[in-house]
């Protein structure tokens, strides 16, 4: 889930959980808003409000290896044509 934790200013702090804190209360169960980053940057926070892991190999890098990687369509459709 995308729900919002504060750190204290120092560098090193652990998060808090705002429903625990009485400074914090006003944010408990407050998320974040949609496309934040979330889960340590691998992830964003879709519609949902929930933390989808980025997938670096997804279909538009997949496709784009495919049309201009080193093993292209045209390379493949050039080799299995006999000359």
């Amino acid at each position: 889930m995308c729900l919002i934790h504060c750190r204290a200013n120092a560098t090193g702090s652990p998060c808090l959980d705002p429903c625990k804190e009485q400074s914090l209360l006003a944010l408990c169960k407050r998320t974040m808003e949609r496309g934040a980053a979330c889960y340590d940057n691998l992830g964003y926070c879709d519609e949902y409000t929930r933390c989808r892991i980025i997938d670096e190999q997804g279909p538009l890098t997949r496709l784009h290896d495919l049309l201009l990687g080193t093993d292209t369509i045209l390379r493949w459709l050039k080799l299995g044509i006999p000359e």
